[in-house]
């Protein structure tokens, strides 16, 4: 029996407090609100349906991982898995983050304080695709495959890390 689901609007403090609760990347926001609420866990969210995009691709999903200095991680999507690693190579060295910010690709800036400091032409995307990330630190989350290599190889150089290919310390398997 399949539930039914409705969208509704949240505010970014109401959003803050749902993600300030996440435990998984993988956890959906409606997982994250039947915690807070004392609900039991549902079964598996409904399939939303295919919706046709003009002149994009849509976005892929499956299984998107990463080895981190000999430890294999695993998410189901592109976002997640530049969260998760962004996450841990900033585990590595207090200070990467501080690093990054000051590093701009293109127009905007890898991560920052403010969530209008990551879009240098275009701070009003913050509103639509910053995420707190790590404390008072906030990333873009509207990245292609290749901008999300892009920023974790610039993280892997602050670290003194090899990047890719065989023997390096952080080496993706990205989908196609």
């Amino acid at each position: 029996m399949s539930q039914q689901t409705k969208k509704i609007d949240i505010d970014i403090d109401v959003h803050r407090v749902i993600e300030a609760k996440r435990t998984t990347f993988g956890q959906s926001h409606n997982a994250i609100l039947r915690e807070i609420f004392g609900l039991t866990p549902s079964g598996p969210p409904p399939v939303a349906p295919v919706q046709q995009r003009t002149g994009k691709s849509s976005r892929r999903t499956g299984t998107y991982a990463f080895n981190l200095i000999g430890e294999r991680i695993e998410e189901g999507s592109l976002k997640a898995a530049y969260v998760t690693c962004l996450r841990k190579l900033s585990d590595l060295d207090a200070r990467l983050l501080e690093r990054l910010s000051k590093i701009v690709i293109k127009t905007r800036r890898i991560v920052a304080m403010k969530p209008e400091d990551l879009y240098l032409r275009s701070p009003q995307l913050a509103g639509k695709y910053a995420a707190q990330f790590k404390d008072s630190w906030w990333i873009d989350t509207n990245l292609s495959r290749p901008q999300v290599e892009k920023r974790l190889e610039e993280a892997c150089k602050l670290l003194g890390l090899k990047f890719g290919s065989k023997g390096g310390d952080l080496i993706l398997d990205f989908p196609g």
